[in-house]
């Protein structure tokens, strides 16, 4: 077990304090074999700059204002 020593609370192996970001929401997507072999050979973060590219190309657009990491930034 750990103890949390700042709130004196006892934590079962599994159990997490509450996120500090917001939550990402999960989604079932289908992509083209070519993007999934593509974003495998860059390692691992794959899902991370997946989201990144989308990021990317929905920030122009005002669907969301978020700052991507600065391999898709032009």
């Amino acid at each position: 077990m750990v103890t949390n020593m700042t709130k004196g609370k006892v934590r079962l192996p599994g159990q997490r304090d509450p996120q500090k970001q917001p939550t990402k929401v999960a989604v079932t997507v289908r992509y083209s074999p070519e993007v999934v072999e593509y974003f495998r050979a860059t390692g691992e973060g794959r899902q991370t700059r997946m989201n990144d590219a989308g990021t990317y190309e929905a920030a122009p657009r005002g669907v969301i204002h978020r700052h991507c990491s600065a391999e898709f930034l032009p």
